[in-house]
Protein backbone atom coordinates (compact mmCIF):
# COMPACT_ATOMS: atom_id res chain seq x y z
CA UNK A 1 0.00 0.00 0.00
CA UNK A 2 3.03 2.41 0.66
CA UNK A 3 4.73 1.62 -2.72
CA UNK A 4 1.04 2.82 -4.02
CA UNK A 5 1.40 6.08 -2.51
CA UNK A 6 4.56 6.82 -2.97
CA UNK A 7 4.13 6.00 -7.16
CA UNK A 8 1.13 8.00 -6.96
CA UNK A 9 2.83 10.84 -5.21
CA UNK A 10 5.71 10.79 -7.84
CA UNK A 11 3.36 10.20 -10.98
CA UNK A 12 1.64 13.63 -9.47
CA UNK A 13 5.18 15.61 -9.37
CA UNK A 14 5.83 14.60 -12.92
CA UNK A 15 2.74 15.67 -13.56
CA UNK A 16 3.18 19.90 -12.40
CA UNK A 17 6.63 19.40 -13.25
CA UNK A 18 5.52 19.35 -16.96
CA UNK A 19 3.16 21.38 -17.21
CA UNK A 20 5.11 24.55 -15.81
CA UNK A 21 5.31 26.88 -18.70
CA UNK A 22 8.98 28.42 -19.12
CA UNK A 23 7.35 31.80 -20.61
CA UNK A 24 4.26 33.26 -20.36
CA UNK A 25 1.77 34.50 -23.08
CA UNK A 26 0.71 38.24 -23.48
CA UNK A 27 2.29 41.43 -21.76
CA UNK A 28 3.22 40.77 -18.00
CA UNK A 29 1.42 42.32 -15.68
CA UNK A 30 3.94 44.61 -14.62
CA UNK A 31 3.67 46.46 -17.80
CA UNK A 32 -0.02 46.63 -17.45
CA UNK A 33 -0.29 47.62 -14.05
CA UNK A 34 2.89 48.63 -12.79
CA UNK A 35 3.88 51.88 -12.28
CA UNK A 36 5.99 53.90 -14.69
CA UNK A 37 9.15 55.48 -13.89
CA UNK A 38 12.37 56.55 -15.39
CA UNK A 39 15.64 54.27 -14.50
CA UNK A 40 18.31 56.60 -16.49
CA UNK A 41 17.00 60.05 -17.75
CA UNK A 42 17.20 61.53 -21.11
CA UNK A 43 20.56 62.11 -22.66
CA UNK A 44 22.04 63.66 -25.86
CA UNK A 45 25.25 62.59 -27.07
CA UNK A 46 25.64 65.84 -28.98
CA UNK A 47 23.77 68.84 -27.99
CA UNK A 48 25.06 70.76 -30.84
CA UNK A 49 25.96 68.60 -34.07
CA UNK A 50 27.25 69.58 -37.36
CA UNK A 51 25.40 66.85 -40.08
CA UNK A 52 27.37 68.55 -43.01
CA UNK A 53 30.62 66.98 -41.22
CA UNK A 54 27.75 63.69 -40.69
CA UNK A 55 28.31 64.12 -36.74
CA UNK A 56 26.00 61.27 -35.49
CA UNK A 57 23.61 61.93 -32.55
CA UNK A 58 22.72 59.19 -30.33
CA UNK A 59 19.50 59.38 -27.55
CA UNK A 60 19.41 57.21 -24.91
CA UNK A 61 16.53 56.65 -21.91
CA UNK A 62 15.40 53.66 -20.07
CA UNK A 63 11.84 53.04 -18.62
CA UNK A 64 11.09 50.61 -15.89
CA UNK A 65 8.43 48.97 -18.27
CA UNK A 66 8.10 48.64 -22.12
CA UNK A 67 6.32 51.84 -23.55
CA UNK A 68 5.75 53.89 -26.44
CA UNK A 69 7.66 56.63 -27.13
CA UNK A 70 8.11 59.34 -29.44
CA UNK A 71 10.88 61.95 -30.53
CA UNK A 72 10.71 64.56 -32.73
CA UNK A 73 13.61 66.73 -34.36
CA UNK A 74 12.45 70.27 -35.91
CA UNK A 75 15.80 71.72 -37.38
CA UNK A 76 16.09 75.19 -36.34
CA UNK A 77 17.02 76.80 -39.65
CA UNK A 78 14.16 74.77 -42.25
CA UNK A 79 11.72 73.73 -39.81
CA UNK A 80 11.53 70.00 -41.20
CA UNK A 81 10.27 67.79 -38.81
CA UNK A 82 12.12 64.27 -38.48
CA UNK A 83 10.33 61.55 -35.86
CA UNK A 84 11.61 58.73 -34.24
CA UNK A 85 9.26 56.26 -32.77
CA UNK A 86 9.18 52.89 -30.66
CA UNK A 87 8.15 50.26 -28.05
CA UNK A 88 10.69 49.06 -25.48
CA UNK A 89 12.10 49.63 -21.97
CA UNK A 90 15.39 51.79 -23.68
Amino acid sequence: MTTNYIRYFIFMMLIFVACTKDEYEGPSLQNLYGEFSLLSPFSISNLNPDFSNNEMVKFHCEFNKSVDWKITIRGLQTGSVKEITGFQTD
